[in-house]
């Protein structure tokens, strides 16, 4: 992958995977499709920023961005699932720095709803 480009450059399911610890922002989210078919497709908005963007659809995406410290709302809607597979499950990660700062598995949201949430970076 390139990263910082947005495309499954590889054709992987990945899109702007990041080598190692090469980072460009302060804040680090991840989030993929976790359920049992590969198909979902996720945006990810955050407060004071909108929309950061869609994942590709089944796979992973990394967003690396830079945010002062505060508190945000991060919300995640499921912008798509196969009709015959629904609900949209998602897994998400967030990174303040280096430090773990939510982790959530098998997150369950029907197609066009929302799960938002609150993440303080320092």
């Amino acid at each position: 992958e390139f990263a910082g480009d947005g495309i499954d450059n590889i054709g992987n399911g990945l899109q702007d995977f990041l080598y190692g610890n090469v980072r460009k922002g302060n804040v680090l989210i991840v989030i993929w499709d976790a359920g049992n078919v590969i198909d979902d497709i996720f945006e990810v908005s955050i407060s004071g920023r909108g929309s950061m963007g869609t994942t590709p659809p089944g796979g992973r995406r990394n967003f690396d961005i830079t945010l002062n410290p505060g508190t945000y709302s991060l919300t995640i809607r499921g912008v798509y699932t196969d009709p015959n597979w629904p609900p949209c499950t998602y897994g998400i990660e967030v990174y303040d720095q280096d430090k773990l700062i939510l982790q959530e598995a098998l997150i369950s949201i029907e197609e066009t709803l929302t799960t938002t949430y609150s993440i303080t970076i320092r």
